[in-house]
């Protein structure tokens, strides 16, 4: 299948004169043909992501009619990954506390990927996956196919700041170099995994079919502190004979 997308960087946190940014940014990917809907399903379920360094020669001049900006960009560095998402599913026997916190699970049933029995009948699972991707681009008040040109530190995409705060590494900063391939998959890929989890437990019961009538309790056991009072034979015998 082919899939595209423009991107356009824009210069509004940059100051003039000649210096390094940095620029990052996750996007989806949309159906060169659009009549087509398991391609476009595909596209859409497709996550983009990529982290860039250059340096730009950036003047600005503003008069009464107009804002003037001439840009020259020399690219750096540039880590781009194009993500495939794919459901899983298995059987699991889990152990949980008395507050429901899981304790620790087994495997105990194959893995299944891309079963569509899992699901309502409200969607499938190449509409998911494209639902899914959504959240993961630019925040709302940017646009989907636009990326901050910066001077600081800090990310200006909130999945990629989330990751970076998940492997605690700076990979925003204009003054390195792109990151490498490894920490910039490993950033995307825990927060994928943080925020499928939140998101998948909020809405359980719109995504899957109801699990009805199937039994889900276990045989376990309860520990519980139970108070005790223990007295030495001599001491038992001096407070009886008192009382």
């Amino acid at each position: 299948m082919r899939c595209k997308n423009t991107i356009s960087m824009e210069p509004l946190l940059l100051k003039s004169g000649t210096h390094s940014f940095a620029v990052e940014w996750v996007c989806g990917l949309e159906a060169s043909n659009r009549r087509d809907q398991k391609v476009t399903e595909g596209c859409r379920s497709l996550i983009l992501a990529s982290w860039g360094r250059c340096e730009v020669n950036f003047n600005k001049t503003a008069n009464q009619i107009v804002i003037e900006m001439e840009v020259d960009i020399n690219i750096q560095s540039n880590t781009t990954i194009i993500c495939s998402q794919q459901i899983s599913t298995c059987l699991v026997r889990v152990t949980a506390d008395e507050e429901g916190r899981e304790k620790k699970s087994k495997l105990i049933g194959e893995v299944k990927y891309e079963d569509a029995a899992i699901f309502n009948r409200c969607t499938s699972v190449g509409n998911f996956t494209a639902q899914l991707a959504i959240p993961l681009r630019a925040p709302p008040r940017q646009k989907s196919n636009t990326s901050i040109m910066h001077n600081d530190n800090s990310s200006h995409t909130f999945s990629q700041f989330i990751s970076q705060y998940l492997i605690n590494k700076n990979i925003s900063d204009p003054s390195n170099s792109s990151p490498i391939f490894q920490d910039a998959q490993q950033a995307l890929s825990k927060f994928y995994k943080r925020f499928c989890t939140i998101l998948l437990t909020q809405n359980r019961n719109t995504v899957f079919v109801p699990a009805g009538k199937v039994s889900r309790s276990e045989v376990g056991q309860l520990k519980s502190i139970q108070p005790r009072m223990l007295m030495a034979p001599v001491m038992f015998y001096i407070a009886v004979s008192i009382l």
